[in-house]
């Protein structure tokens, strides 16, 4: 567009000069040999003639300058003539979507470390005991397990010790036990029955009786005692799912809609939220305890939430109008307004809950990873 503004302005400057250039050969023309030309009027066309060369030299120039701004001023016998050219503001437009552009690239890179950061953490804590006994062949220092009198009097025998574990020994490990038994959270109607609640109460139990497994200790009773503990260990780290399992269905069918009306990468970002969101879900048994210690019902927010959106959906009426007439005849009109009113928050509602699905993973890693104690 530029260029052909500029080649726009030197053709009309071309056509002016001439039609200038002919205007002076028809009064030549018409004047003939009889009219003499002064030398004054000399001096005004020969200064004519070099104001034309400068405009068609000057536009020549600006048509081929580079610059943002540039000033052009030549010299004439009549006067100084200025030609300023500038930029078209698109180069600065060009320049600000440049740096928006690259702003949203470091913003994505930024989210997608989060999100990997997020599943990495996840699996860690999830796998590593596993792939940690794969690779060392040995159990990992957070897992402890049940054993027999048998099994530990033989480990003992392998490892060099003598078979029976010495009595104060064995006392030593059971008291440790004991003492971290005495920190779990009693039961309100019996604080006979004590339960794991904390995560500070779930280490410091997993510390004392690996400890025994590790001496092999070899008392009936401190072994039946160890096993018995082992399974309240087991009980409180075990992870559950503990998210809204209508939210993940309603997901899936979200997912499906998009692949079949557009194409599997339009579902790309919610399949995987679904899966990072599932991931978070997985709480430990002993944040469960705290929970019924409390009186909790385990319903989430957004369990709370999808409930009042199918509540007020079920609950919309149809007002019915019934008119008599004089004749006897009757119309019946019915308003789904309300029902209409109903689905459409609830969609709305619903595929709000879907698009920020990632935000509720990220509050699930938070409480169920990161802050949980």
């Amino acid at each position: 567009m530029k260029r052909i503004a500029k080649t726009l302005v030197l053709l009309s400057v071309l056509l002016f000069s001439m039609n200038v250039w002919a205007q002076d050969e028809n009064e030549e023309y018409v004047a003939g040999p009889v009219v003499e030309n002064t030398d004054e009027q000399q001096v005004v066309d020969e200064a004519q003639t070099e104001e034309e060369v400068v405009e068609e030299v000057t536009d020549d120039v600006s048509e081929y300058d580079a610059g943002p701004d540039v000033e052009s001023t030549d010299e004439a016998s009549d006067g100084d003539m200025t030609v300023e050219t500038a930029e078209p503001t698109s180069t600065a437009t060009h320049s600000s979507g440049s740096g928006t552009d690259i702003k949203d690239v470091l913003i994505g890179i930024a989210l997608l470390l989060a999100i990997l950061a997020m599943i990495g953490h996840m699996l860690y804590v999830l796998l590593w005991p596993s792939i940690f006994e794969m690779i060392y062949k040995q159990k990992h220092p957070s897992k402890v397990w049940k054993t027999t009198v048998e099994e530990e009097r033989a480990h003992r025998l392998e490892a060099g010790l003598p078979e029976e574990m010495p009595e104060e020994e064995a006392v030593a490990y059971a008291d440790a036990i004991e003492a971290a038994f005495d920190n779990w959270t009693p039961l309100p109607d019996d604080y006979n029955k004590k339960i794991i609640s904390t995560k500070k109460q779930l280490d410091d139990t997993t510390v004392a009786l690996r400890a025994a497994l590790d001496a092999h200790v070899t008392k009936p009773d401190i072994v039946n005692r160890m096993n018995e503990i082992q399974w309240c260990i087991e009980s409180a780290s075990k992870r559950q799912f503990d998210g809204s399992k209508l939210l993940i269905v309603l997901t899936l069918i979200l997912c499906g809609i998009l692949w079949y009306s557009v194409g599997f990468s339009a579902m790309t970002f919610f399949l995987f939220s679904l899966v990072l969101y599932y991931l978070a879900c997985l709480k430990p048994g002993f944040m469960f305890n705290k929970r019924t210690l409390k009186g909790d019902s385990g319903r989430g927010a957004l369990n709370w939430l999808l409930g009042g959106v199918f509540g007020m959906i079920a609950g919309a009426q149809t007002v019915r109008t019934v008119t008599h007439w004089s004749d006897g005849s009757k119309t019946v009109d019915d308003d789904n307004t309300q029902h209409l009113v109903a689905w459409a928050i609830g969609l709305i509602v619903i595929v709000l809950l879907i698009v920020f699905l990632f935000a509720w993973a990220l509050v699930n890693w938070l409480r169920n990873y990161v802050l949980y104690r």
